[in-house]
């Protein structure tokens, strides 16, 4: 039979264990461990002189192996009074068809565990997974250490990938999460658009939108005062020297809306301020009001981080 479907309806099943076990090594992602909240989480117990793996299920590339609640003992002797090294780790033989836990000792250190097989190729193959390393000196265990990892669940890795990334600085900010805050005199601004992304040491203001009534004074056809701060950036998110952008002012005329250039200063404290426009329009414009705003912008900005 040159192809087969896996699962498929019959009254002889076809499935072996090696498919089960690819399905789950891949379900879980490749990764090998125990099982979260599943008996004691392959945790450890210390019976006189024997050290006890607790219950719990550990993958091992897809192969599944459940310890009960009775555990696994490992003795030590009381009788050999220099320390010993122990590791102890979970073998899976795909050639016998069997699962246990072991443990070697040396006086020197902790032994290493042999390479495994994979046994997605290798279907005869042995693949082994350190679970602990303990000392044990006169029957007396100590230096107990787990070696063996917990499986995180895609939504927990995504949850981590997500903090991480929170961490390293690569998070939006805007004026509603307090990245930027609007300073006095622009208190008429109803909604403000800021738009500052951080990335590692860098940071870029994608958006900085503002209409205001009353903190840009018109006299003519002249522009007169731009009231300075505009906002103020979060600590983490200024310059690590000041930062010269190019942006626009424009008001209304008696014709159409007028656009100045303008200078876009970001300082080293945070502050972001505009100058103010040295020409003057082509025709009378309006007195900056509620039905006539001024609006400041600038896009595209970014600057290094301390």
């Amino acid at each position: 039979m040159s192809i087969r479907l896996i699962r498929q309806e019959s009254e002889t099943p076809n499935v072996s264990n090696h498919d089960d076990a690819r399905m789950v090594r891949y379900a879980y992602g490749g990764y090998d461990g125990f099982v979260k909240n599943r008996g004691q989480e392959i945790g450890y117990a210390i019976s006189g002189a024997s050290f006890v793996v607790q219950s719990g299920v550990i993958n091992l590339q897809g192969w599944e192996v459940e310890v009960d609640a009775n555990g696994v003992s490992i003795p030590t002797s009381a009788s050999v009074t220099n320390k010993q090294y122990y590791s102890v780790y979970l073998e899976v033989n795909c050639a016998t068809d069997t699962a246990e836990i072991k443990s070697l000792t040396d006086p020197a250190g902790y032994p290493e565990i042999s390479e495994s097989d994979d046994l997605t190729q290798n279907t005869i193959g042995t693949a082994r997974l350190l679970l602990y390393h303990f000392t044990a000196t006169g029957g007396v265990i100590a230096d107990i250490e787990k070696m063996v990892q917990g499986i995180s669940y895609v939504d927990e890795i995504v949850a981590e990938i997500n903090q991480r990334l929170d961490e390293m600085g690569f998070k939006e900010a805007s004026s509603e999460n307090g990245g930027i805050v609007l300073q006095n005199g622009w208190e008429d601004v109803a909604s403000p658009k800021f738009s500052v992304a951080r990335m590692a040491k860098m940071a870029v203001m994608e958006t900085m939108y503002v209409e205001t009534s009353s903190a840009v004074t018109v006299s003519g056809n002249r522009i007169t005062n731009v009231k300075n701060p505009i906002a103020i950036l979060s600590e983490k998110f200024r310059p690590k020297k000041t930062i010269i952008a190019n942006g626009s002012l424009s008001v209304d005329t008696s014709f159409l809306p007028y656009y100045f250039d303008v200078t876009i200063t970001i300082n080293t404290d945070g502050t972001i301020t505009s100058s103010t426009p040295t020409g003057s329009a082509s025709s009378p414009i309006y007195p900056v009001s509620e039905e006539h705003k001024a609006k400041i912008q600038c896009s595209n900005v970014g600057w290094e981080l301390p």
